[in-house]
């Protein structure tokens, strides 16, 4: 379940349509201090990457950090992300439309962190990375 105050600050940012390093310190400081713990709060974050034009550098960064523990550290076991994990994180990605060039980057990181990723986040990662030009990956 998502708080309201969680709300309130994602509605903000879709409005002004940036993701300010201030709003990163907000995340990081009051509303997520301990990163995602549930799927609503991952997906959340997800959706608002999707959703707006600009973005602060640091965003990337908070972006990745925060999924790739959830996916991968966040449920038992540790470590490996099942099957079921793997067809959400497809979906939340969206790997099998338009991915984002971030979206890309922490299917990537979760793939190189797990110690098993399902065979669809790997192919659809593969897939996906193979229509974007690796500058814009390393953004």
């Amino acid at each position: 379940m998502i708080n309201s105050s969680l709300r309130e600050f994602a509605n903000r940012v879709v409005a002004k349509q940036h993701i300010g390093k201030n709003d990163v310190r907000v995340l990081e400081r009051d509303l997520l201090p301990d990163g995602a713990f549930t799927w609503d709060q991952a997906e959340l974050l997800l959706r608002l990457d999707r959703s707006v034009k600009t973005v602060h550098p640091c965003w990337t960064a908070y972006l990745l950090r925060t999924i790739v523990d959830f996916a991968v550290w966040g449920a038992r076991p540790t470590g490996r992300v099942d099957s079921e994990t793997t067809e959400r994180l497809c979906a939340a990605l969206s790997l099998a439309d338009a991915p984002t060039c971030r979206a890309l980057r922490i299917a990537t990181a979760i793939c190189a962190e797990a110690e098993y990723a399902g065979q669809d986040l790997g192919d659809s990662t593969a897939v996906g990375l193979q229509a974007v030009p690796p500058m814009l990956l390393a953004a």
